[in-house]
């Protein structure tokens, strides 16, 4: 880590990290987001999806923030999950994502989305604080992580949750994509994600395991125990 920026690889992203979801059209970027999010054939977290929101627990009244929301395919499960007391919180970069899911949950009651920067959740002071922030498959393009996750911190209720599900980074896990693209695509492995989380403040809790199809991903929780624990992240 340089000055909180993440290092990775330009081959593998000339044109920046998060170029796909940034440069085009919004229906080409949203089709290209469905076929690579929503698709149980090839993406554990389409398949598993209903799984992991129940792995994390009861989130009945809970204010939950999808972040890296993307096409949108945890919201509905989430929207379930919390139900009419709850809020869910679809927190997007992609300007592309973001107007998709504001047009689909435009007038919803439970679902609203807030656009956010790589470096601001922009979560904080919306009114209430977030219980849960379920991070899937989008750490690895945090250009600024622990700017972002000091973001989250402060808008996180005490006693709040992170959840972050992200890729093995284990070339033989992955074995329908060609050799040497997991190392490329994902900066790091959960060792170094972790750490990175840790020394924002936030504290391991539990990975969650034994989820029936996942095989090419793990998840983390972690918890903030205290406000004052977090650290200050040099801008």
């Amino acid at each position: 880590m340089l000055e909180g920026i993440a290092i990775f690889s330009p081959t593998h992203y000339p044109k920046g990290l998060n170029a796909p979801f940034l440069n085009g059209t919004k229906e080409e970027i949203v089709e290209f987001g469905e076929s690579k999010f929503e698709d149980p054939a090839v993406r554990d977290i389409a398949k598993c999806r209903d799984e992991i929101v129940r792995r994390i627990g009861n989130l009945e009244g809970k204010v939950v923030a999808d972040v890296g929301a993307g096409t949108g395919l945890f919201l509905d499960a989430f929207k379930r999950a919390v139900g009419q007391n709850g809020k869910v919180i679809a927190c997007e970069l992609s300007p592309a994502f973001a107007s998709h899911l504001e047009g689909k949950f435009g007038d919803d009651e439970v679902v609203e989305v807030v656009r956010c920067t790589a470096k601001n959740s922009n979560l904080k002071d919306r009114g209430v604080a977030v219980d849960v922030s379920f991070i899937c498959d989008v750490y690895h393009h945090f250009l600024y992580p622990k700017m972002f996750m000091r973001s989250l911190w402060d808008a996180t209720e005490v006693g709040g949750r992170v959840v972050v599900v992200d890729f093995i980074r284990d070339e033989n896990v992955h074995k329908s994509h060609a050799a040497g693209w997991i190392s490329s695509h994902v900066r790091g492995g959960q060792e170094v994600f972790r750490g990175e989380i840790e020394d924002c403040g936030w504290a391991w809790v539990e990975d969650l395991t034994g989820i029936d199809g996942m095989e090419e991903n793990y998840v983390m929780v972690f918890q903030k125990r205290d406000s004052g624990l977090c650290v200050e992240v040099k801008k």
